[in-house]
């Protein structure tokens, strides 16, 4: 029997990076198309191709690209239909884009692969089972039970923390899907960033077809298709790359080789590995893993510079995912008034290319990280008309809701407000002191030891002392850090560290009657800074009467070059480093950096939280945005570190001028004006019997102004090991969707909390397709599963 390849015609679809997506920009009267046009020249080629090149087939990687070509040309709505209908074209299931999944929730995961299952419902019949993380940087713990969820039997294309001899991956609540390496057999075409026309400047002539780009670059860098060097077994070759255009003469060049191998050779998708790793599949989904090879929980970590590169981009996936999922709770509400809920399914789209992995990560040229902030400002204006306003505020968490709620540069102390409840509230002005010596500051909970370089101790009155000078690391310390790197990652071990304390002055004391702050301000110079300027920070820690966290808040000017800044939380606790993920946990270890292109610096992603914990005591530092987290051993305790600012200036891929020059990326260094927020909690426990998850979900969502309330009970749930983690309308408008999460890693059953108005409940899965009538109000789950139930 001949050997049997497929060749794959497909190129992966960068949604923002080097190019914007939706529309040209100009530089030093150069016109850049848009990512947008590169891939309809790319889908409008292989269409004419498929029209003449018996059996043709190809690929268009994402939903998104095929929907946003269908945006531009409704035309060819019904030209993509019968092409997927006639087996021609073929997408495999990313997802709507190929999201970072390390710093958004596991709500907007979800509804990632929601958007795609409605794209196939319309335009295929039937989501694939393969599923493509395509240049993905890290892979959660959670996306398993995610991928399985929505039909999910296959994961090709797993980057940088790449699969290895593995047969499946375990995800964090026991879920397997197979994923092995991919049988490459060959390959063909090749990758190009297509330079603007040189006859038009990129605007378009008839040289270039009116496309604004160098049509030549194609011609000098396609590779024919060819096979590997001794190998000899059945695979796949991938006739593509990134922005490839297709070539016409693919056909007769994968006869010759057919030919010349011996082999049989035909066009086909990557579902293709669907079939050729069928007795694997089958077995992982039996549920036997008997001789098989797991890999377990994530795909971390690799390029961690992501997660500090325009931190305002973080942030703003922070603000703007509780916006819409505060939204979508809000519009549950509506319903229950009668009346009729708005649907959120195209803002969520425009949020989901913001969460595209590029795009999170800000590895962007400055008009592309430009165009995301569009994006993000659409959104804001999305829920402000949907429901924003000043009215009252609003708890769109499962939990009560205690702490500050600011707004236009006001604080209001909000205590005690009940779950998706409404309350108004009143702003309260700070007394100023005006000593200025420092002094120590307590409440109810703890007590916080001060001098004029900052803080000395914390202590909570329950559990001790929980944070205090480890080696000449004080609590809240700022670190500045050299970091030569790239927007992906620093690229070179750290040639000096240093701690500012002893550039900090104390500033004054605050005081209301809700709160006692201390104020402090930090600098260094621009001998230190590698720029003109000196760099200058406030700071300030606060305790709330009757508050069992301590706030800190930090803003000020960032003006560097290759640098990073570190907050330290010199913790006195030992035991695990546990580092929060979406829909649940881990623990992580420390690792040595590796100083490559792609490499880890130390640092993990931390969603919401990390900490250190053991059976009688727990810390943990919340955060609002600024997900890179690193926890070393100091001493007798632990240095834990938030990276909040970088300043990479390496143009790693951004600048390649062996395609062409772009070096619009000063941006890069993030200048200006940034504001963080964070909490310390302590725990006389461990986090998994603690409340951890519910304080860190509600710090990173505080309330909500709303212009007005909607009455109407909502379901809970009345363990504290599983919690309501979204609510909204049913994707088909029947009924009430309630997502249930059980974050503390034991399982067990859960009791609901049943409204009056709750008539049925069902049992649903993601996609909403299911319905199996739950039996009263008790659930069964598995440690870290995230179940979906449907209410009417």
């Amino acid at each position: 029997m001949k050997r049997k390849i497929v060749a794959v015609i497909d190129n992966h679809f960068d949604i923002i990076w080097r190019r914007r997506f939706c529309s040209d920009f100009v530089k030093d009267g150069v016109n850049y198309v848009s990512y947008q046009k590169i891939q309809q020249y790319y889908i409008d080629e292989n269409i004419r191709l498929a029209g003449i090149i018996p059996d043709y087939k190809f690929q268009i990687e994402s939903p998104c690209v095929a929907e946003h070509y269908v945006e531009r040309f409704p035309e060819k709505k019904a030209v993509l239909k019968r092409l997927y209908a006639e087996g021609v074209l073929n997408t495999s299931n990313t997802g709507y884009t190929i999201v970072d999944s390390n710093m958004i929730g596991p709500e907007v995961l979800i509804r990632n692969y929601l958007a795609s299952d409605a794209f196939f419902e319309e335009y295929v019949g039937a989501t694939s089972a393969l599923i493509n993380r395509s240049d993905a940087f890290g892979n959660s713990a959670q996306l398993p039970q995610i991928l399985k969820a929505f039909g999910g039997k296959y994961l090709a294309e797993v980057h940088y923390s790449t699969v290895g001899d593995e047969d499946g991956w375990m995800g964090l609540d026991g879920s397997v899907i197979a994923v092995k390496k991919l049988p490459r057999v060959g390959s063909g075409g090749g990758t190009v960033k297509y330079a603007p026309c040189p006859s038009c400047k990129g605007f378009g002539c008839m040289a270039c077809e009116g496309k604004g780009i160098d049509l030549s670059a194609a011609a000098q860098r396609w590779r024919k298709p060819h096979l590997r060097d001794r190998c000899t077994d059945d695979g796949i070759m991938r006739i593509g790359g990134e922005e490839l255009m297709p070539c016409a003469k693919t056909a007769e060049d994968l006869a010759v080789l057919a030919e010349k191998a011996g082999a049989d050779v035909t066009f086909g998708h990557w579902d293709y590995l669907l079939e050729h790793f069928s007795d694997l599949i089958g077995q992982v989904e039996s549920g036997n893993f008997a001789g098989l090879k797991l890999h377990t929980f994530d795909y971390n970590p690799n390029n961690t510079g992501t997660y500090v590169t325009h931190i305002d981009i973080k942030q703003a996936l922070n603000e703007t995912e509780h916006l819409l999922l505060a939204g979508e709770t809000l519009e549950a509400l509506r319903m229950l008034n009668g009346e009729k809920p708005r649907s959120y399914q195209e803002i969520w789209k425009r949020f989901l290319i913001c969460c595209f992995h590029d795009s999170a990560a800000a590895t962007l040229v400055d008009p592309a990280y430009e165009e995301v902030k569009e994006l993000f400002g659409e959104i804001r204006s999305f829920t402000e008309e949907a429901f924003g306003g000043n009215a009252c505020i609003f708890n769109a968490t499962s939990s009560v809701y205690t702490g500050l709620y600011e707004r236009d540069g006001r604080v209001a102390y909000v205590k005690g407000l009940a779950p998706y409840s409404f309350a108004e509230v009143q702003f309260e002005e700070p007394v100023f002191d005006t000593k200025t010596e420092p002094v120590s500051i307590e409440n109810e909970f703890f007590r916080i030891d001060a001098d004029d370089k900052g803080l000395c101790r914390i202590v909570d009155k329950r559990y001790g002392t929980i944070a205090e000078v480890l080696g000449e690391t004080r609590p809240f310390d700022l670190m500045l850090e050299s970091d030569v790197g790239s927007a992906w990652d620093t690229l070179e071990p750290p040639a000096r560290q240093k701690l500012l304390h002893d550039q900090t002055s104390f500033l004054r004391k605050e005081e209301g009657k809700a709160f006692v702050r201390l104020c402090y301000r930090t600098s260094f110079s621009s001998k230190d800074a590698d720029v003109g300027c000196e760099n200058v920070f406030t700071w300030s820690v606060t305790l709330l009467r009757g508050y069992d966290r301590v706030r800190f808040d930090l803003e000020g000017d960032w003006y560097t070059a290759g640098k990073r800044l570190r907050v330290c939380f010199p913790l006195r606790v030992t035991g695990r480093d546990i580092y929060g993920i979406p829909g649940g946990w881990l623990e992580r270890k420390p690792y040595d950096p590796s100083y490559v292109w792609n490499g880890a610096n130390g640092d993990w992603p931390a969603f919401r939280y990390a900490g250190v914990e053991n059976a009688g005591k727990s810390v943990a530092v919340f955060h609002r945005g600024t997900p890179s987290y690193k926890i070393l051993p100091e001493g007798d305790g632990k240095l834990l570190t938030v990276s909040v600012l970088r300043s990479p200036t390496l143009p790693t891929y951004l600048h390649e001028p062996r395609f062409y020059s772009m070096n619009d990326y000063d941006g890069l260094r993030d200048e200006g004006h940034h504001t963080f927020a964070f909490e310390l909690a302590a725990y006389g426990t461990d986090f998994a019997h603690s409340k951890v998850v519910a304080e860190a979900e509600q710090f990173s969502r505080p309330p909500v102004g709303v212009r007005k309330k909607w009455e109407g009970s909502l379901p809970a749930v009345k363990e504290s090991f599983a919690a309501v983690t979204h609510i909204k309308p049913a994707e088909n408008g029947e009924g009430m969707i309630v997502r249930i999460t059980e974050h503390a890693g034991r399982g067990g059953a859960v009791t609901l909390d049943l409204p009056a108005w709750v008539r049925e409940v069902y049992l649903t899965d993601m996609p909403e397709r299911k319905r199996k009538k739950l039996q009263g109000n008790t659930l069964t789950l598995r440690p870290f599963e995230i179940a979906t139930l449907r209410f009417k």
